[in-house]
């Protein structure tokens, strides 16, 4: 058996990619959780592996030109998926396992699948995959709305400490 893998993680889309990967390969792993919404991102131990930037301000334009962009490609995917079962053809690849996560999450993305019948096809057979039910439920307990907690949301989008 191969040397378990150390995953720093929180469940989010993006973490949900590695957790996803990792049980699709089937390699063990070691979980550690970092608090994105209490701030553990910038903990000394942590930024000693994964220094942190500045994060971005509030800018209205670029959140409606990210609205118009999701909407955008996610065009771009339905059309892909109407000539194929899957993003990269007829097969299940990692390009599936990246896209899911976000995609999966459109409603929160102030998006529509009313016009997108193959990517709301593609969410659910994707989605029932064990491995993506697996590595999307690690640390499902410890996921929070952040959306209404004003110190998550200046741990995540606001200046370090």
């Amino acid at each position: 058996m191969s040397k378990p893998i150390d995953l720093y993680y929180w469940p989010t889309p993006n973490g949900w990619k590695v957790s996803i990967m990792l049980e699709e390969l089937d390699q063990p792993y070691i979980t550690h959780y970092i608090n994105i919404g209490a701030g553990d991102q910038f903990a000394p131990e942590f930024l000693k592996i994964a220094p942190a930037m500045d994060p971005p301000q509030d800018l209205p334009y670029a959140k409606d030109r990210y609205r118009d962009e999701t909407a955008r490609l996610y065009g771009v995917l339905d059309r892909q998926l109407a000539k194929t079962e899957f993003v990269a053809g007829d097969f299940y690849s990692i390009a599936d396992m990246s896209i899911w996560g976000w995609a999966s999450l459109w409603d929160g993305q102030q998006q529509t699948l009313d016009d997108k019948p193959h990517m709301a096809r593609w969410l659910d057979t994707v989605g029932a995959r064990p491995a993506i039910i697996k590595g999307r439920a690690l640390g499902s307990d410890r996921r929070t709305d952040t959306t209404k907690d004003k110190d998550a949301q200046k741990n995540m989008f606001g200046r370090k400490p």
